[in-house]
């Protein structure tokens, strides 16, 4: 069974001082940004500060999950984000450079009243450092994840475009189109639904769509995926069960489910629980079908730590000892060695090489 054994003691401590203490740094922090950078209060007035202010505490979250996962790589991918985001809302990166020096000035003062230690300090800076180097590169350029020169490419921009477009029939009948002249649901779910919905998050964080829209087309391709369900089924089962279900609250759940699919696609009895589900339920589940797999997805890196702490619960509970925990989601594709740490038996990118890993294992 894998251990969390690579993680210091000192990460988790910081990181846990970060969490329980992120609306005091940031309130801190964004007190003295408008002191000093007065023309902030003109450009974007009381309600520009609430934002900043939930920015900030984003910020300190963030670099708490990484310092708690000793993943730099997620802060960097963190902060890379912002980036583009910020640039893409016209707002000027130099405030976010001055609100991240601050963070550090606010830190220091916390090792000065004895809060934590000069060590703690010196892994904050370290990964906050690294964060600020991230704006060195002046490229904000965040290219289309949909690629038209490949077979579906095509149809996959034009499924989105009517999506954007509000037409969701029209949509649906496109997919069924494609079905009809042979394409199969597995390449409908990894070349057009997958690449569509990347291109839905990079099109919101451009300011290209809003954040209803961005709801509405994923909401549209859920409903999708549920007409297209029947024709997964299948009469040939391999008698193995999995469990899949993403963590907390999160509303990224379409990749999820499209493993679940995949699985149950290839002789899965697959059992899909969403969001929202409680630890406790989906332990209950796993004994009551006797689940020889459970897949957990965390989309932001900034639920990992919860992913982690069902995890565990998983690994406590009575008669799960020959259980199998895969993790997937965008945190595990940018930092290949984070399964480990967080104590999963495999992980794999997408809901084919899901599928792949699996398979392989359990024969």
């Amino acid at each position: 069974m894998p251990q969390n054994n690579n993680i210091p003691l000192k990460c988790t401590a910081i990181g846990q001082f970060l969490y329980n203490n992120c609306s005091m740094l940031a309130e801190k922090t964004v007190e003295i940004q408008y002191s000093r950078q007065s023309e902030l209060y003109s450009k974007y007035g009381e309600k520009g500060k609430k934002f900043s202010l939930q920015d900030c505490k984003y910020h300190i979250f963030y670099l708490g999950e990484s310092i708690c996962l000793c993943s730099k790589t997620l802060f960097l991918d963190y902060m890379q984000w912002v980036k583009v985001l910020m640039s893409n809302l016209g707002i000027h990166e130099k405030y976010l450079i001055t609100n991240i020096e601050i963070i550090k000035e606010v830190i220091s003062e916390c090792a000065s009243q004895g809060q934590i230690t000069k060590e703690d300090i010196s892994v904050v800076f370290e990964y906050l450092d690294a964060g600020l180097m991230a704006f060195k590169n002046e490229d904000t350029f965040s290219p289309s994840y949909i690629d038209k020169s490949t077979e579906y490419g095509e149809l996959a921009g034009q499924y989105l475009d009517l999506l954007t477009e509000g037409q969701k029939k029209e949509a649906s009948y496109l997919i069924f189109e494609i079905l009809e002249e042979g394409a199969s649901i597995k390449d409908i779910y990894l070349n057009i639904f997958q690449p569509s919905q990347y291109e839905v998050g990079r099109l919101w964080q451009t300011n290209k769509i809003s954040v209803a829209k961005e709801h509405y087309i994923t909401a549209s391709t859920q409903n999708i995926m549920s007409q297209l369900y029947p024709r997964i089924m299948t009469q040939q089962k391999n008698g193995h069960t999995v469990i899949a279900t993403c963590i907390g609250s999160e509303l990224h759940e379409l990749g999820i489910r499209m493993v679940a699919d995949f699985f149950e696609m290839d002789g899965w009895d697959s059992y899909y629980l969403g969001a929202n589900t409680p630890a406790s339920s989906i332990i209950q589940m796993v004994k009551d079908t006797n689940a020889q797999l459970v897949i957990i997805s965390a989309t932001l890196s900034i639920n990992v730590h919860k992913l982690k702490n069902l995890i565990e619960d998983l690994r406590r509970s009575k008669d799960l000892d020959d259980t199998k925990i895969m993790v997937g989601g965008h945190p595990f594709n940018i930092d290949p060695d984070l399964w480990e740490k967080v104590g999963a038996d495999l992980s794999a990118p997408d809901a084919q090489q899901s599928m792949e890993v699996a398979n392989e294992l359990f024969e």
